[in-house]
């Protein structure tokens, strides 16, 4: 899987169906799905996007 990052926005696949701006983490399988509270996360999603299919996800570490 190929990550392609423009700014601080990452897309990853989907790894079950998302809603925008909720916060993500990256599962085994290197999809994002939604982080539950005192998880790790990597960032929030931008957009809503059905299960397999990419994803914008604003990076929390990332510039701006």
């Amino acid at each position: 899987m190929s990550i392609e990052v423009q700014g601080n926005v990452a897309t990853y696949v989907a790894g079950e169906a998302l809603v925008g701006f909720r916060r993500v983490k990256l599962n085994s399988s290197r999809a994002v799905v939604y982080s539950d509270a005192g998880e790790e996360w990597i960032g929030v999603t931008v957009e809503a996007a059905a299960i397999t299919n990419n994803i914008g996800v604003r990076l929390k570490n990332g510039p701006g």
